[in-house]
Formats: structure tokens, sequence, C-alpha cells
């Protein structure tokens, strides 16, 4: 045999294995290759779903909230913690809880006034039977086109367990009047 052929087959024969090698691994990491994007997939579907859950937690309150229908309340402003707002501690306006729960409660009001500090309210009212003289600090406003009155969130502070335990059941007897009135709906 010539050393020319003998080169030319070792060079087939090289040629050959590199193709053979080179297929083997071209399969493997292809292989690999998916498996990862697989991977990859699932995790950017937990991580939406992560992502899902987080959102509804964030739009869900700590406490349960209930509407109440428009309870006439006295709002006695404590403290405006703001030096040109001294002037209005302790007065009095007249206003209507729009919605209670344990952490704090909503109330609309004709005046419009700062919140940049926290302002500590006094509110006062009855419901279903109930009294209530809680005191909280202003965290919100909300101010609707079209609508003369501010809305403003409370924050309770220092509830007492006994204002809590009121509160709550405040919340269970409009609750259980819910249901009554639903069930009512569908005898009919």
């Amino acid at each position: 045999m010539s050393p020319f052929l003998q080169i030319a087959g070792l060079i087939g024969l090289v040629i050959l294995t590199i193709l053979v090698v080179g297929t083997i691994f071209y399969f493997y990491y292809r292989h690999v290759l998916q498996s990862k994007q697989k991977k990859i997939s699932e995790l950017k579907n937990n991580v939406n779903q992560d992502q899902n859950i987080i959102a509804v937690l964030k739009e869900r309150r700590k406490f349960r909230r209930v509407p109440l229908n428009h309870e006439k309340c006295t709002i006695k402003v404590i403290d405006f913690k703001e030096e040109n707002l001294q002037a209005l501690n302790n007065k009095t306006l007249d206003g209507e809880v729009m919605d209670i729960s344990v952490g704090g409660l909503k109330f609309t009001c004709d005046i419009d006034f700062p919140i940049r500090n926290r302002v500590h309210v006094e509110v006062i009212f009855e419901s279903h039977n109930f009294s209530f003289d809680l005191s909280g600090n202003v965290l919100r406003k909300e101010e609707k086109s079209g609508d003369t009155h501010v809305h403003y969130g409370v924050q309770f502070k220092d509830l007492s367990a006994a204002d809590e335990t009121q509160i709550q059941s405040l919340i269970n007897a409009i609750d259980l009047e819910e249901r009554r009135t639903a069930f009512n709906k569908s005898l009919t």
C-alpha cells in the first residue's frame, strides 16, 4: 500500500471519528439544552404564579372590612402635628363612617384638611346598637371628582381588647344581616 493511500485512509478515519464524536456531542448537548430550557420554562411559570399570588395577597387587607350605611359620626381632631394647624386641635367635625374593620375605618366629611403628617383623630358613632369612640391616625385621603366630600382612611391606635371585640361583633352582625338578606332573596 502506498504511503499516500495510508495517509488518505488515516485522514478519512480521523474525519469519520470527528463526525461521530461531533454527532454524539451534538445530540448530548441538544438534550442538555432542551432539559435546561424546560427547567427555565418551569421556573418562569413558578415565578409568574408566585407574582400572581403576591399581587392577590397585596390587595387583600389584613382585616375583613365591611361597609356601613353612611352612619353619622363626630370626628374630633386630637392632633394635627403641624404648627400652623394647632389651632384646629380639639375641633369637631360632622361626617359619616363608610366602612370599618378591626384595623381601621373610612369616614367622609366635607372638610378637606392636609394629612402630610399623621393626623390623630377620634371618631364617635353608633351602628347596629353598638356605640363606638375610637381613636387613630389618618393615613389616607381620597378626593373623587364630582364628590364634595373627602374620604379619609384611619388606622386605629391603641385599640383596647373591648373595642376590638365590639368591632368584631359589629362585623359579625353585618355579615349575618347580609346572609339573611341573601337567603330571603333566594326564597323569592
